[in-house]
């Protein structure tokens, strides 16, 4: 009967060791994450992805809500939401058209 208390605790064990390995995981997520920040531009056709071109036309952004940017085609518009460095690719809290 001892053995089987010790494989009682094994479970438990395990599993407070995964809200660690979830958290790293999304510290890793986060650190690639830039803050919420609000971008002006055009949304435009780029192959067959819609993104943002800023008002300049020096950068373009991937918009991770293609079907809310749709709607917004060639027009101007804000977007609101974080950026990921690596992909640069926008991830939309807020898209509407810019006046």
């Amino acid at each position: 009967m001892h053995n089987r208390g010790r494989d009682a605790v094994a479970p438990t064990a395990q599993k407070q060791q995964l809200p660690g390995t979830t958290n790293q995981q999304q510290t890793a997520t986060a650190a690639r994450l830039s803050d919420a920040k609000t971008f002006s531009g055009k949304i435009v056709k780029s192959g067959d992805q819609l993104v943002l071109q800023d008002v300049i036309g020096e950068s373009m952004y991937q918009i991770s809500d293609q079907v809310r940017a749709k709607f917004f085609e060639g027009k101007n518009v804000k977007v609101t939401g974080t950026v990921d460095e690596v992909t640069n690719t926008i991830t939309v809290t807020d898209l509407k058209s810019e006046q």
